[in-house]
C-alpha cells in the first residue's frame, strides 16, 4: 500500500519465532466504495503479512471487518509462535489488545 493511501496505522515490533524482530506498521487504507453497498478497506503490514482487505456494506462496516480480519490473522501468527511488542515500552501485547482501548488508557495514565 502506498503511504499516501494510509488512513490509519499502528506501529508494532513483530518478533518471529526464531527471535528476529521487525518494526512494522499495521496500515489501513481509507475505505472506498466499489459500487452501491459494496465497500472495501485495504490493509498491509509490510514484511509481516501479505496485503489484504475486508469488505462491507458501507465504509465503517468495511473498516471494522478489516480490523477483525487482521486481528484473526495476527492470532494465527501468535499461535505459530510470533510475539508482538509495543515499540515505546517493549511490553508484550496480544492481537486482541492491539485493537482494544486498554492500550490507550495505559498511555493516558502515563501522561
Amino acid at each position: 500500500m502506498d503511504v499516501a493511501e494510509v488512513f490509519a496505522d499502528r506501529a508494532l515490533i513483530f518478533v518471529n519465532p526464531d527471535g528476529s524482530e521487525v518494526l512494522s506498521h499495521i496500515q489501513f487504507g481509507r475505505p472506498y466504495m466499489r459500487k452501491e453497498l459494496d465497500w472495501r478497506c485495504d490493509c498491509d503490514i509490510p514484511n509481516v503479512l501479505k496485503p489484504t482487505h475486508g469488505a462491507g456494506i458501507d465504509g465503517l462496516h468495511a473498516l471494522l471487518l478489516t480490523m477483525s480480519l487482521v486481528e484473526t490473522l495476527l492470532e494465527t501468527k501468535h499461535s505459530d509462535g510470533w510475539r508482538f511488542l509495543w515499540p515505546d515500552t517493549r511490553d508484550e501485547t496480544s492481537p486482541r489488545q492491539i485493537f482494544e482501548a486498554d492500550h490507550f488508557a495505559r498511555m493516558r495514565s502515563s501522561i
